[in-house]
């Protein structure tokens, strides 16, 4: 139990300090996102209960969610920027 609430923090903390914010709007890094993924899956691949090992599948998976999301909406905003511009 102490290893899941350890992570739990730990993964609040990283999600936290990716929130960056520029004008009033928060950065989203895809490839921050992706390597918190490439974290939990590693991290996955290493524990020893079940249950923990499955929260940190369910964890990469999210992470990788908010990666694509944060992707599409780059590629929006960019779009967006072109056509004011």
């Amino acid at each position: 139990m102490i290893e899941i609430a350890f992570v739990d923090v730990h993964f609040a903390t990283i999600a936290a300090e990716n929130l960056i914010g520029r004008k009033g709007t928060v950065m989203r890094s895809p490839q921050v996102f992706r390597s918190h993924a490439v974290e939990c899956m590693r991290l996955a691949q290493e524990a020893r209960d079940p249950e923990h090992r499955s929260l940190l599948l369910v964890m990469a998976r999210s992470w990788a969610v908010l990666a694509e999301s944060a992707e599409k909406i780059d590629v929006f905003l960019t779009q967006r920027e072109c056509r004011t511009h």
